[in-house]
């Protein structure tokens, strides 16, 4: 909760955004009747305690009521800046107290109109209510309905509908209807609506195994898990597109201590340009990592690069990407991003390349090119104060026109930064860090400024090629020690 007592990130807007204001005395009659109706019998499916309200009511004058779900406005925000819901028109499914299209209709031009479906009566009755008082009738319809294969339909059929919202819904219609039904529900979302937004929900590794039919670990923050599932439903993942996350944590607490729950549209429009490749990859020190390519591989496209389970360093990665941006030979952040705008998800989004790793044919033909590239690389980072501290064959790709990346800066050390920040971030937790590449006792009582070219001659080594001269060491270490002592 905020020191004002409103649950955070819920907007206490202006008058001016409504239709029309409520009087005083109906604010305390809605009021009076949401503590005692919800109080004694909450309008949720899991009730916690106290009857808390699942959603926040965003308008000021219920600002300070507190609600289970406080991280509500950050997924709005996540929606609306993925995504274009103006003039649109709205089916919520499993809407609870109506959050996110009240916040539509409110946003800028707003949507055309929303209906918004839940199960519970008390959630409707709310809704309702709030419709009235802020004069949003002829935009909003909130109706009860217990949702099946039929239910769906009848609601569909009252479309056409632009967007369709199934936010940490279908793990719920799963344990009503079961697998199978749950599944051509999903289906027949996607195919009679322009776009479905789904928010993962919580599944248990039975549910999701008996789902897709695969025995990998399910997890609520991994996209590749949510693609799955639409795809064992119909939907090809190039029709599907990540947008963020949610956070979740029940009861009173903060959701921003909870766990992710991934947020994906699917579109038929979007087919082609949807998530096209997935890559799963697993550290030595128990990071799960997967990298989504979003577009075609020779054409343009992003990739989505989140860390599952394990420790998150990409607000450490995005810092140093922010450093190298608009540089050749390293890899660009997604058009718009900036450094911490994702950091928080444990989420890095980069301008797609096609990449390739360098071959010994490669070598053979363009052997110094390479290293000369190489060369450059470490000149630029020196120049930036930045130490890379993985350089390794993994790590090096090249282009489609032969141009040598670098990647991955998660255990870069930073310009400015103080050692002992960095071991402890770093170097602590990562037991495998420099394996192959260098002695790992370098970051503890050696030269570590040196890590980076002592890195490099191992790669060099093993290309073939000859190792840094000692004109290229003396400007690195020259070009590092300027960039530091600026810093």
């Amino acid at each position: 909760m905020s020191d004002t007592g409103r649950p955070r990130g819920v907007l206490a807007e202006s008058a001016s955004t409504w239709p029309r204001r409520p009087a005083a005395a109906e604010v305390a009659a809605l009021r009076g009747w949401l503590q005692s109706e919800f109080g004694r019998d909450p309008g949720r499916g899991m009730p916690p305690a106290g009857g808390l309200l699942y959603q926040p009511i965003p308008f000021a004058e219920f600002a300070d009521l507190p609600c289970e779900r406080n991280s509500s406005e950050d997924r709005f925000r996540r929606l609306t800046e993925s995504l274009d819901y103006r003039g649109r028109r709205v089916l919520d499914l499993g809407c609870a107290n109506g959050f996110f299209l009240f916040r539509l209709a409110g946003d800028g031009e707003g949507i055309a109109d929303g209906l918004g479906i839940d199960q519970f009566p008390d959630n409707v009755r709310l809704a309702r209510e709030l419709t009235r008082l802020y004069g949003l009738e002829d935009r909003l319809r909130f109706e009860q309905r217990v949702l099946d294969e039929r239910e769906v339909d009848r609601l569909l059929a009252r479309g056409p509908w632009n967007v369709c919202h199934l936010l940490s819904v279908h793990h719920h219609l799963l344990r009503q209807l079961g697998i199978s039904a749950t599944r051509q529900v999903l289906r027949r979302l996607f195919d009679v609506c322009d776009m479905v937004v789904l928010e993962q929900g919580s599944l248990t590794q039975e549910e999701y195994e008996d789902w897709t039919g695969r025995s990998e670990p399910f997890d609520s923050g991994a996209f590749s898990r949510m693609l799955s599932m639409l795809e064992s439903c119909g939907v090809p993942p190039d029709a599907c597109r990540p947008l963020g996350f949610g956070k979740y944590l029940s009861g009173q607490r903060d959701d921003r201590l909870g766990s992710r729950r991934v947020l994906v549209a699917a579109a038929r429009s979007w087919q082609g340009r949807g998530a096209t490749e997935i890559w799963r990859k697993r550290h030595r020190n128990g990071i799960y990592m997967e990298l989504v390519r979003l577009g075609p591989r020779s054409g343009p496209s992003e990739i989505w690069k989140n860390v599952v389970t394990g420790p998150s360093l990409a607000r450490r990665e995005l810092r140093a990407l922010e450093l190298l941006r608009g540089l050749d030979g390293f890899p660009q952040l997604a058009g718009g991003v900036a450094a911490g705008t994702e950091a928080a998800d444990g989420l890095v989004r980069l301008a797609g390349e096609d990449l390739r790793e360098v071959t010994h044919d490669d070598l053979a033909t363009h052997g110094t090119s390479i290293r000369s590239q190489l060369v450059a690389r470490l000149q630029v980072l020196a120049a930036k104060g930045l130490t890379h501290n993985e350089i390794a064959p993994p790590n090096l790709a090249l282009t489609a026109d032969g141009r040598l990346l670098l990647l991955d800066f998660e255990t870069a050390y930073l310009p400015g930064e103080a050692r002992a920040e960095w071991q402890r971030e770093v170097l602590e937790p990562n037991p495998a860090l420099g394996l192959g590449m260098y002695e790992r006792e370098l970051h503890l009582h050696g030269d570590w400024q040196a890590a980076d070219l002592t890195a490099s001659d191992a790669v060099l080594k093993r290309w073939g090629q000859p190792r840094l001269d000692a004109a290229e060491r003396d400007a690195y270490l020259a070009a590092l020690r300027s960039a530091r002592t600026r810093g």
